[in-house]
């Protein structure tokens, strides 16, 4: 049996089982073996939780839509318009709360695709940010102070979620230079 991928694969019935195990020790030998770094756990376990708070934003939005209509009032058109729009935002935090969701599994297998997903959904959640700013700035109700505090965490931890993800070390682990034996 050759130790050349192209020679095993051609070798006829039984050579795809030396083939599979030809490249087996041939990717083994090439590529390194590393440990997933620590930031991109921290990333997966934030999306993680953004996702199981949509989950449960959503079973919110399902329970009002249900207690609408379970109401006294419940043939009332402004109560069926109420729970179209608990069912309406409930099913779409659900849909938002599964992207998350394959997001987080994404950034954990380190799926390149996931790296550039995260950084887009990223951005766009500190663009969001801002208009909140900007939005919020106006109402009596919620005090400016905290407001800002809170908005500029959230400006400061995603921004530093883009710059990790950023980072050539980073890239390289999603880039397929990093490979995880899984056993079935």
């Amino acid at each position: 049996m050759s130790h050349r991928p192209s020679e095993a694969y051609n070798a006829g019935p039984e050579g795809g089982a030396a083939y599979f195990a030809t490249m087996e020790g041939y990717a083994g030998s090439r590529l390194k073996t590393m440990k997933r770094p620590t930031g991109v756990t921290l990333i997966a376990i934030a999306t993680f939780s953004g996702a199981a708070i949509l989950a449960l934003g959503s079973f919110a939005f399902f329970f009002v839509a249900v207690m609408a209509l379970s109401g006294g009032d419940g043939g009332d058109p402004v109560s069926a318009a109420i729970a179209g729009m608990g069912v309406a935002g409930g099913l779409s935090l659900l849909v938002l709360a599964g992207v998350a969701g394959c997001l987080a599994l994404g950034v954990l297998q380190l799926c390149e695709w996931a790296r550039i997903l995260a950084i887009s959904c990223i951005a766009i959640g500190i663009a969001c940010t801002v208009v909140s700013i900007l939005t919020f700035a106006g109402y009596p109700v919620v005090p400016l102070a905290p407001m800002i505090l809170g908005h500029i965490l959230v400006i400061g931890a995603a921004g530093w979620s883009i710059a990790y993800l950023a980072r050539p070390e980073v890239k390289q682990a999603f880039s397929g230079g990093l490979t995880f034996h899984r056993s079935n």
